[in-house]
């Protein structure tokens, strides 16, 4: 007889080992989706350009995910979003043009705000323990997925193409759906409230409640310096006539200090509070990026912009945990999704203002522009009181 077994985990555990395994395949994607457009011959102004106009669909989008959290458990949601990436990047693979590769970034870019904000929520709601440490813990194992992915799809580029990456990507986006669906996750009965479902409104009452701007300008900052990372790096090092393989690389390396650090950042903020890590990690960010603007060596650039993320790594996983200080429990599924919006804010301004410039100046004015950005943020963080 065969007896049937299976490790018993925390839920956390099993979202997280579900969440790794979709982050390989989302970070194969996102890895060349600004060289698939640009294997169109489009500009690397008009790329970003393009990118920063599917973000005002994901800003829309997020604003509705209150109303649609209500009325669908956020695992369904979740499911729904994980299937309708799988059918959109198997259409981009049969169909294989520039159109048709817009059209299903325009629906990604809806579903991913229900994807961040439903499977947010529903990992918050199963935290029992610590949750600046539980989040930190999270984000160094998806960032494991982060730096595997873009390898990943680097290899498969190089050696097969960079439309062969959608199939490779869609193979651990298939795991993980199927990872989801057997794992016993027991949540608990949902509480359901009847919230204000008027998105004018709770964007209205977002604006009053001065002490969450803070946390909104915050995840801007960094929303808008991993448009450097995956949009504009890509296309900057097939500039210099370097490998498809080397972008991989390059991707999978600035990954690394969040793998190193995030969980460190989410124990150490307990200690010493969020002002200190957001001071100091957009202080090193913006010196070390306006640096790169002087180098004069391809790969010197690359590796000084690697190290910029060990700033990144002690900002990320306490962005969440910085917000939900601010708010309780009432208010969690109705603020959230507005203050997930600043995610869309935040790619739409990395994305359109180096464009911007892109149109003027030679294409290493980025590294000055991103630079700026983060001495801003820098700015805003001094305003910061734990």
């Amino acid at each position: 007889m065969v007896h049937h077994f299976r490790l018993k985990l925390k839920t956390t555990t099993e979202l997280s080992l579900s969440r790794l395994i979709l982050a390989i395949g989302i970070a194969g994607i996102n890895t060349i989706w600004s060289l698939y457009l640009y294997s169109f011959g489009f500009s690397a102004a008009t790329v970003g350009a393009i990118g920063a106009v599917m973000m005002i669909f994901s800003l829309i989008a997020s604003l509705f995910t209150t109303s649609i959290l209500e009325k669908f458990r956020e695992l369904k949601v979740y499911l729904a979003v994980i299937l309708c990436y799988i059918v959109s990047y198997l259409l981009t693979y049969i169909f294989d043009n520039a159109l048709a590769f817009i059209i299903v970034s325009l629906i990604v870019s809806v579903a991913v705000a229900f994807e961040y904000n439903s499977f947010s929520i529903l990992y918050k709601d199963e935290i029992k323990g610590n949750l600046n440490e539980e989040e930190g813990l999270l984000w160094s194992v998806v960032n494991i997925g982060w730096l595997l992915g873009p390898l990943i799809a680097g290899f498969v580029a190089a050696k097969y193409g960079t439309k062969e990456v959608f199939i490779s990507s869609v193979i651990f986006l298939v795991i993980s759906l199927y990872m989801l669906t057997i794992m016993t996750i027991k949540l608990p009965p949902k509480k359901w409230k009847k919230l204000d479902n008027n998105i004018l409104n709770n964007v209205s009452d977002y604006l009053k409640n001065k002490k969450l701007y803070l946390p909104y300008l915050i995840l801007v900052g960094v929303q808008a310096w991993w448009a450097l990372i995956f949009i504009y790096m890509p296309m900057f090092i097939l500039e210099n006539s370097i490998g498809e393989e080397v972008v991989g690389i390059f991707i999978s390396l600035s990954m690394l200090p969040l793998v190193l650090f995030e969980y460190r950042a989410g124990k150490l903020c307990d200690r010493i509070g969020f002002r200190p890590l957001f001071y100091y990690g957009f202080m090193f960010v913006s010196i070390i990026t306006i640096f790169s603007f002087f180098v004069s060596s391809i790969y010197g650039i690359l590796g000084v912009i690697i190290l910029t993320s060990i700033g990144l790594a002690f900002i990320e996983p306490i962005m969440d945990g910085f917000f939900f200080s601010k708010v309780n429990s009432l208010e969690e599924e109705k603020y959230y999704p507005v203050f997930q919006t600043a995610r869309y804010v935040g790619t739409f301004i990395g994305r359109l203002v180096p464009a911007f410039f892109l149109l003027f100046l030679d294409q290493k004015i980025i590294f000055l522009v991103f630079g700026i950005m983060m001495l801003i943020m820098f700015l805003i963080s001094t305003r910061i009181k734990d």
